[in-house]
């Protein structure tokens, strides 16, 4: 008797190869995608570690004359280590952003488009930077109330920000107020940087993180 020779026909090797190649292309994205979300996860750490760096190294200053001037200067001197500085391990957007975004401060204006900052201070000035002012705190610090408190903001059920009273006088209204008028000093540190994923802001690929911080007086 003869016996029959067992083996694989062309047919089950091809189905056999194609399941593999399926396989291996799937594992392909998933590492992919680890890769990815690992490299943006380690740039937003990077940028939370400069933006908490820097309200450290402000809340160590003496008094608001100092956090002031040492961390933000006057609006037109926007010169690294002021009002913006570059942070190790982040791409810097090139250009900077030369247009703020929709909730930006009162009287900010960015560096030219030639600069590459990744890290900016910001205070709510007025719109001529020479003093202080109160109305747009509330937009710039994101303090706002909702007519329905566990409502997520949205077109039919927008923002409705309060402002700030800077001065501590029960109005929130005052502008051109000067540094030692002031009782709290709203603080925004933001990192912007050309990040692997994240949102955008201007350009694709523009990551940005916000912290704001008050501070008070120290009597």
């Amino acid at each position: 008797m003869r016996r029959r020779n067992s083996g694989f026909t062309l047919v089950e090797v091809v189905i056999s190869l194609a399941i593999l190649a399926i396989a291996f292309f799937g594992l392909i994205s998933v590492i992919t995608y680890t890769t990815r979300m690992n490299m943006s996860t380690k740039e937003r750490m990077l940028a939370m570690r400069a933006a908490e760096k820097k309200i450290e190294q402000m809340l160590s200053s003496s008094d608001f004359d100092s956090i002031y001037t040492t961390f933000g200067g006057s609006v037109g001197s926007q010169t690294e280590g002021l009002g913006w500085e570059q942070v190790e391990g982040l791409e810097p957007i090139v250009p900077a952003p030369v247009s703020p975004p929709t909730d930006a401060p009162i009287g900010y204006t960015y560096p030219t488009s030639g600069a590459r900052p990744v890290l900016f201070v910001r205070f709510p000035l007025n719109a001529a930077g020479t003093g202080f002012d109160e109305v747009g705190t509330g937009s710039f610090s994101d303090t706002y109330t909702l007519a329905n408190p566990n409502a997520v903001p949205s077109a039919s059920n927008p923002k409705v920000f309060v402002d700030l009273d800077l001065n501590a006088n029960n109005s929130n209204i005052d502008a051109n107020l000067a540094i030692t008028a002031c009782k709290i000093l709203p603080v925004s540190v933001e990192v912007y940087w050309r990040g692997i994923v994240g949102p955008t802001r201007g350009n694709v690929g523009n990551s940005y993180l916000i912290y704001r911080y008050t501070f008070l007086r120290k009597t």
